[in-house]
């Protein structure tokens, strides 16, 4: 009969088995985990990225609607795009390129300087035939002579395109972006452009940048978009790969780690949970699977928050409260990154919307508010007014003080426009001394809403009229005061829901201010309504 020691070893043959079976298990979980952190890791950078790309191409729409662009006036231009440069704090420079793509200007190099073609003509191409921003591929700078990527935007004037303003970036720039995210070592991070050629990689990357992707990777990204897959870096190293491609840039973002790194974790934990099997294999199991649960809300948490990001949901938030102190920075560093996005966001479209000067609304926020009150009278059956007025004395002030004053009327006026009307009205700013005033909610009778339309041009213009105290400050000089008396030429023109042709309003409410400065300025004039047809 068998000795006692053998019933112990009987008994602890069902241990021994149930802890190989644990064992297998955490493995197979702690591997799902790394592959898992890798994925939305990959989600997380990619998403860094496009808000990256999407932040220059805002800021270059933004820029392609400048005024001085508007005027041709070049030095003015070439002086506000270096001071955006500047302001955005990178190696960023901008490029005009006319239609046929040669350089107009190039902020990396002097105004005067002559200029080549721009380096990536089918880019420009590509922006004069369909009209709409691109991002282009790595291609090599024409003046810088580096690889770099460019978002390109037409410049339209008058419906007409004119121009392509591009804004170039360096690989550095994203290199930088790679680096902030604290990867665990070994982990290698890789940006891809839509022809899934290395932009930008946190090991090697002065080696590595301008090279392809690897064959089969390729071919997953092209096949799936997203995935993880066992293959080689561009060492040639085994390596395991997750990578992300965005729907929006077509850009691809692949996280990679060595057989090494993805196993490193995973054996010492087995040999741990093996030596320590007779007395411990429950209590291990147990914190195995509370460490990687943990890890994966962590993670869930941060990959939900990035896909949140990516689909523009407000108020998005990744929380940093795992106690993972690697996991907590990058959750930060998200958050903080999603706040700047979203503040530049704002920034943007105040500049895209209002007048810089007045922060008046321009002719885009007016044309849209225009729309918004013919649909509410076709609803209501109410009238609105379009007030157009022209200063009648500015010019005389800039001759005299400088435009520094002009300016300060220009404010001082937009100022006491925006006290003379109601909040549903708009005021808007369309350039120079000129001014238009959206008056909505008016009667439906026709006489009874002209009466008062012309009750509110009256407040207007008197309140224009009165004098205007403004400082004049000089260099080693005490500040002195102005005063200036400015009045204004003032046209009114009714419109209702069917009239919804801004241009035939605006040229009606602009004829008859006209007439009133013909008629002797100061005065408010009611357009005659057109007869209907």
């Amino acid at each position: 009969m068998p000795g006692l020691s053998w019933f112990f070893i009987i008994a602890l043959i069902p241990g021994l088995l149930i802890g190989l079976v644990l064992s297998y298990a955490i493995y197979q979980n702690e591997r799902s985990s790394l592959e898992q952190g890798a994925q939305q890791t990959a989600r997380a950078l990619l998403s860094a990225i496009d808000a990256e790309l999407i932040k220059a191409q805002y800021t270059a729409v933004a820029l392609s609607k400048s005024e001085s662009l508007m005027t041709r006036n070049l030095g003015a231009f070439y002086r506000q795009a270096g001071e955006v440069a500047a302001a955005i704090g990178q190696d960023n420079n901008f490029v005009l390129s006319d239609v046929q793509g040669w350089q107009v200007l190039n902020t990396a190099r002097p105004l005067t300087d002559t200029l080549p073609r721009h380096g990536n003509p089918e880019q420009i191409h590509r922006v004069t035939q369909t009209g709409l921003p691109a991002i282009s591929n790595l291609y090599t700078g024409a003046v810088l002579k580096r690889p770099l990527v460019s978002i390109d935007v037409p410049v339209t004037h008058e419906g007409k395109l004119v121009y392509v303003l591009s804004v170039g970036l360096l690989p550095e720039q994203f290199n930088k972006l790679l680096a902030e995210q604290k990867l665990p070592d070994g982990w290698l991070a890789t940006v891809l452009d839509a022809q899934d050629t290395v932009v930008a990689r946190n090991l090697s990357p002065a080696k590595m940048i301008a090279r392809k992707a690897t064959d089969d990777l390729r071919q997953q990204i092209a096949s799936h978009g997203r995935g993880t897959m066992a293959s080689r870096s561009l060492e040639g190293n085994p390596t395991f790969l997750a990578y992300e491609k965005s729907s929006t840039t077509g850009w691809t973002v692949v996280v990679g780690m060595t057989k090494d790194v993805l196993y490193r974790d995973l054996y010492r934990l087995l040999t741990l949970v093996a030596l320590s099997l007779a007395g411990f294999i429950g209590s291990g199991l147990v914190l195995a699977w509370l460490f990687s649960s943990h890890v994966r809300h962590a993670l869930k948490a941060l990959g939900a928050a990035a896909d949140a990001a990516a689909q523009q949901a407000q108020d998005v938030h990744a929380p940093t409260t795992s106690g993972i102190h690697e996991i907590d920075r990058l959750a930060g560093q998200f958050n903080a990154m999603h706040e700047a996005q979203q503040q530049l966001e704002v920034k943007i479209r105040q500049m895209a919307f209002h007048d810089p000067l007045t922060s008046l609304a321009n002719r885009r926020l007016l044309v849209d508010h225009l729309h918004q009150a013919m649909a509410g009278n076709k609803r209501t059956g109410r009238r609105g007014a379009l007030i157009f007025l022209d200063l009648d004395n500015f010019k005389p002030l800039n001759d005299s003080q400088g435009h520094a004053v002009g300016d300060l009327l220009l404010i001082e006026v937009a100022a006491r426009l925006k006290q003379s009307v109601r909040e549903v009205d708009t005021v808007a700013r369309f350039g120079g001394d000129e001014f238009v005033v959206l008056v909505m909610d008016l009667d439906s009778d026709e006489t009874i809403a002209a009466s008062e339309a012309m009750q509110i041009a009256e407040k207007i213009r008197a309140r224009l009229a009165e004098p205007y105290i403004l400082p004049i400050q000089s260099a080693g000089q005490p500040d002195t005061v102005v005063e200036h008396h400015c009045t204004a030429s003032v046209g009114v023109a009714l419109f209702d829901a069917r009239e919804a042709d801004f241009d035939q309003i605006l040229d009606l409410a602009d004829a008859t201010m006209f007439e009133a400065k013909k008629a002797g300025r100061n005065r408010v004039h009611l357009a005659t309504p057109t007869p209907a047809h």
